[in-house]
């Protein structure tokens, strides 16, 4: 973001790695820092503590796309149980399709897993809800923007195809099967 509007980042602004959202939280609460990447939860109390949100990494439109909810695994697992990481893959979307289908429930389920009071979920959930892709896959624009982002940040030339990245093919293939089977989140 800084370089998008011509700052240089470590010259013109220094840049603190911080272990953690909270970390950055509290040393911008503290007056340590004066912004910070913050997670939903912590984006929403500066937010009523006065704070501006500056920009959101849910914000596909400004190229700030950000991984999260990712299903990660060894290339040996997937040969050796694929069928029970496709299986992890279609409970996995089923969740995600059902979440945003039918938000009121979602917002209590969310809450109660975090043990938060329900405005708070209905907040983070807002703030996240932008970011959700909508059939368990990020589109090859968002994958090639993130691989772009890392290599703006490392000192590598270049990376391993996107397949080898993103592999979304389990994910594509529940989804079709889902629509196939007519499948739709209920209540």
């Amino acid at each position: 973001m800084l370089k998008k509007h011509g700052i240089e980042g470590g010259r013109e602004v220094l840049i603190l790695g911080l272990p953690t959202s909270a970390i950055g939280y509290t040393a911008l609460l503290g007056g340590s820092v004066d912004a910070a990447l913050l997670a939903a939860e912590q984006t929403i109390r500066a937010q009523e503590l006065g704070y501006r949100t500056l920009v959101s990494f849910t914000d596909e439109a400004l190229g700030l796309v950000q991984p999260q909810g990712n299903v990660i695994i060894r290339d040996e697992v997937l040969r050796s149980d694929s069928g029970v990481v496709e299986n992890l893959i279609r409970a996995t979307l089923k969740g995600l399709l059902y979440a945003r289908e039918n938000r009121a429930e979602a917002i209590s389920i969310y809450s109660a897993r975090n043990k938060i009071k329900e405005d708070l979920g209905t907040k983070m959930l807002d703030l996240l809800y932008p970011a959700m892709v909508t059939d368990g896959a990020m589109s090859l624009p968002a994958q090639q923007r993130v691989v772009d982002g890392l290599l703006e940040r490392t000192e590598k030339k270049d990376y391993p195809p996107l397949i080898r990245m993103f592999d979304f093919s389990l994910a594509r293939k529940a989804y079709g099967e889902l629509q196939a089977q007519g499948w739709k989140p209920r209540q």
